[in-house]
């Protein structure tokens, strides 16, 4: 997660056991690549490799390009943040320049949205609901943008500032929580609850919570990234939804939120970034 330095300076003195439990859940977020053997003969789906595709961009100041920095005060890298695929196109936060990028699948074509926020560091993740992406900031802004990255609208999430994370993205409304202790509560039976925001068609919000129970918040909050098994001695990346067969381990950043690597019915997307490139690995199925 970015700008954890930053984040903390908000935060009120909180019990060890909540911070235990947010320290548990933020270090299962950034999780590497777990291999597991699933038998010999297990009866899978596995979606089947039909190419797979390396597109490289530019890193520079211009905001075409992609963004490149690293926060003095804790070594931490700046550059995107969260990426979405919609349909054959993937969108890529880039906090540096303050802005979006939409990049096509198939032909690497990029474009990029206009500055969004005049503090560009606060950029981060993304959601899409309602036909439009949503692009969330630390500092309670969100911006919505179309298919073409034009904004369409703008609301503030009233004292709800930090990391935005999505929990889902269906016709209840786009549910939201993020990495805050002060979120995280007892109740009189000593049990932990999260507040959260739903979000409707209107933009209008409003707040309610979810139990926390033992193990159950990971599979609850986290949004699946996935892991990679063994099956029939054959690498696979298996998600809620489906397996897919890959060729080699996907590398995950940890400089980054848990978006980095995201994935559709036809797609795997993850990205590699350095100071001279961004390197985007597509995987189509």
């Amino acid at each position: 997660m970015r700008n954890k330095a930053l984040y903390f300076l908000y935060l009120k003195p909180m019990s060890k056991s909540i911070l235990v439990l947010l320290s548990f859940f933020l270090s299962s977020c950034n999780q590497q690549p777990t291999y597991i053997k699933e038998g010999e003969n297990s009866q899978v789906t596995i979606k089947k490799l039909k190419s797979k595709n390396t597109f490289c961009y530019q890193i520079g100041e211009n905001s075409d390009s992609f963004g490149y920095d690293v926060f003095e005060e804790t070594g931490e890298i700046n550059s995107v943040v969260s990426i979405k695929i919609v349909n054959k196109y993937i969108y890529l936060s880039d906090a540096v320049h303050g802005n979006v990028k939409r990049l096509d699948l198939e032909s690497g074509e990029l474009i990029a949205s206009e500055k969004l926020d005049t503090d560009s560091s606060w950029i981060n993740s993304l959601a899409y609901y309602n036909d439009l992406l949503y692009v969330f900031t630390f500092k309670g802004n969100v911006y919505l943008l179309d298919k073409n990255l034009k904004k369409k609208d703008k609301f503030f999430l009233n004292n709800y500032i930090g990391n935005i994370n999505v929990f889902s993205e269906d016709e209840d409304g786009l549910k939201i929580y993020r990495h805050s202790p002060n979120d995280i509560f007892q109740n009189k039976s000593q049990e932990y609850y999260l507040k959260r925001i739903v979000v409707s068609k209107t933009n209008n919000y409003t707040f309610d919570t979810i139990p926390l129970n033992n193990e159950e918040y990971l599979t609850l909050l986290r949004k699946e990234i996935g892991k990679e098994v063994l099956v029939d001695n054959k690498l696979i990346f298996k998600t809620t939804n489906w397996k897919y067969e890959i060729p080699d381990s996907l590398s995950k950043n940890n400089d980054y939120d848990c978006r980095s690597i995201d994935y559709s019915k036809d797609y795997i997307v993850t990205f590699e970034v350095n100071p001279r490139l961004l390197k985007l690995i597509v995987y189509k199925y």
